[in-house]
């Protein structure tokens, strides 16, 4: 039976000086992937739930000054990506956000998106 689960969040950015971006968020965070002016980025640990990771992830930003910041404003997206696995239990799984992490996101520039991937079948699994 598969469990519908919180995976991580990641945070998307796009900006044409991911050059100079990169190096500085990766001081604070772990770089997942890039390509074209978009990178993408997780905590260095695994988060409990996505609202832990949100707050995380903005923590990190917020404490960027000068030149950085200024790098992360003039980002053209910047978005906090839940991602979620589904599975057939529980019927239903909730993980709330906290109004104090959804204005962090706001005053950066941030949005928010879900991505829910499929269960995975394992291999040895029979089919029904």
């Amino acid at each position: 039976m598969a469990r519908t689960d919180f995976l991580n969040v990641d945070l998307d950015v796009e900006t044409q000086n991911l050059d100079e971006l990169i190096p500085i968020l990766e001081q604070k965070l772990v770089l997942v992937s890039q390509g074209g002016p978009r990178a993408t980025f997780e905590l260095n640990e695994q988060p409990a739930n996505p609202d832990e990771a949100i707050q995380g992830l903005c923590a990190a930003i917020e404490s960027l000054e000068g030149r950085a910041r200024d790098l992360w404003d003039a980002c053209t997206a910047r978005s906090f990506d839940i991602g979620i696995e589904s599975g057939t239990e529980p019927h239903s799984t909730i993980w709330p956000l906290q109004v104090d992490t959804l204005t962090r996101v706001a005053r950066l520039q941030g949005t928010l998106a879900i991505t829910v991937y499929s269960v995975q079948q394992r291999p040895d699994a029979k089919e029904p």
